[in-house]
């Protein structure tokens, strides 16, 4: 049987995003690493953020959380499908796209693809569960054994050609292929754990945002939209805290965080995009008015995502979170008595990479005793501040 509370209705979701999540990465990173080090093998220490940065055009395209990574010179075996598939392309000595050649345009006939065409199409199967959960949240055990199927060639293929450029010894790739081919037999036969993955978790909460708040009107004058719009305006001694320092609204969403117009509604459909190519996992709101517990995690699990976080156990709800890049929309109207130990736990989750926006009276601050933590915002996005509006 499933784990304390496992839905059953969507344990081949979470066999096919385990798939794409765990094993899909670990292919991507094997990849990477075979060929980054088989093409800089006379520099064999040379960080791929480095080498990045000396190549033209490398940075370009990279949102400022994945710059971020790299400057705090992650391990690339750490790094999501989208960063590593970047990295692929610009460092590793991969073919460069011309007007008869494109990596997102493989040929119909399977035989004539490559090596780079099948990165594409592994970086489109993670994108298609990030942002269309909808069609794989309840597959029929046929549909997860074919998209199974489908997965393992595109791993197996992706692992034997780079296996070839990188010249690797076939024994190696013939083991890393097997690799792969028996970890998805497994997650086709097992029954998932109440563990789920953090990219799991935050699809599950954006789906049981949606269905929350359908047809509701949050953020009301001045509203959330207004605001980051920059058609709110607000005296500097009043605007927005960053660092213990106050600046105006329009110029911390501009130089901070960078939030462009976009609804809601927007975000609770897809992954959250900021300008600037920051993408955050998730948005939470949370009413002060609504808040009756001191724990954060009670909050979670019996009112924000009561659905979400049925699927694991309390102890992994914070470290789920933790994991993820999470925007909080704090209204603090009304505040209850408890709201002040909620926001305390909000503020030590922005240490993470989380962001916290508190709509309300900085009365209600000082009183909770809140401390903006110091960020390094040079390689954090992401950082504590506050707005008034509240009534």
């Amino acid at each position: 049987m499933a784990g304390t509370g496992q839905v059953l209705a969507n344990v081949n979701f979470s066999r096919y995003s385990s798939a794409v999540f765990v094993v899909a990465q670990e292919v991507m990173w094997r990849v990477f690493h075979w060929l980054y080090h088989h093409h800089h093998r006379h520099e064999p220490h040379l960080y791929v953020g480095d080498c990045l940065r000396r190549t033209p055009g490398g940075m370009s395209r990279l949102g400022a959380w994945e710059k971020a990574s790299l400057s705090r010179r992650e391990d690339p075996a750490n790094m999501d499908i989208p960063l590593l598939y970047r990295l692929l392309q610009h460092t590793c000595g991969l073919a460069q796209e011309t007007s008869t050649f494109a990596w997102h345009k493989p040929p119909r006939d399977p035989a004539q693809q490559c090596l780079e065409h099948w990165l594409h199409q592994i970086k489109t199967v993670r994108h298609t569960v990030c942002h269309n959960p909808t069609a794989i949240m309840h597959l029929t055990n046929e549909e997860l054994d074919t998209r199974l199927n489908n997965l393992s060639w595109l791993l197996c293929n992706t692992v034997g050609a780079a296996g070839q450029r990188s010249a690797r010894p076939s024994v190696e790739v013939e083991a890393a292929a097997r690799s792969i081919r028996e970890r998805l037999t497994q997650i086709r036969i097992s029954v998932p754990l109440s563990l789920i993955h953090p990219l799991e978790f935050a699809l599950l909460a954006r789906k049981e945002q949606r269905e929350q708040w359908h047809g509701r009107t949050i953020w009301k004058t001045p509203t959330f939209a207004m605001l980051l719009q920059g058609e709110v305006d607000v005296q500097i001694e009043h605007g927005v805290k960053v660092l213990g320092k106050a600046v105006t609204v329009n110029s911390l969403l501009t130089q901070q965080v960078m939030v462009t117009r976009v609804s809601f509604n927007e975000w609770l459909l897809h992954e959250p995009q900021l300008p600037g190519e920051v993408t955050l996992q998730l948005v939470v709101v949370v009413e002060c008015r609504e808040v009756f517990t001191c724990d954060l995690t009670r909050l979670l699990k019996g009112r924000l995502l009561p659905q979400t976080t049925q699927r694991c156990r309390s102890e992994e709800v914070l470290d789920l979170l933790g994991s993820l890049r999470v925007l909080w929309l704090v209204d603090g109207s009304e505040a209850t008595a408890q709201a002040s130990d909620v926001l305390h736990q909000l503020v030590e989750l922005c240490s993470k990479g989380h962001m916290v926006l508190f709509r309300g009276h900085q009365h209600f601050l000082d009183e909770a005793g809140v401390t903006l933590p110091r960020l390094d915002v040079k390689n954090l996005p992401f950082g504590f501040c506050s707005f008034p509006g509240g009534r």
